[in-house]
């Protein structure tokens, strides 16, 4: 396992909260991850945050953020 990935250890488990390079925000539980930084969430929504308008959630379920996206 890279160094990179050791900090994510305690956050198994735990709800995240995941910025993806394209601005995207998914919140969900860590189940795992890999290496290259890939992050397997479980009950993940993707937040969709827009000025002057309510916050929508959309419902992703399981879901595999790859690791050059985070």
């Amino acid at each position: 396992m890279a160094d990179s990935t050791w900090g994510l250890q305690p956050f198994v488990n735990q709800k995240v909260f995941v910025v993806t390079a394209d601005g995207r925000t998914i919140l969900g539980e860590l189940k795992g991850f890999d290496q290259t930084c890939s992050l397997i969430l479980k009950k993940a929504v993707e937040r969709i945050i827009l000025p002057d308008e309510v916050t929508e959630e959309v419902p992703l379920g399981l879901y595999i953020v790859r690791g050059p996206e985070v």
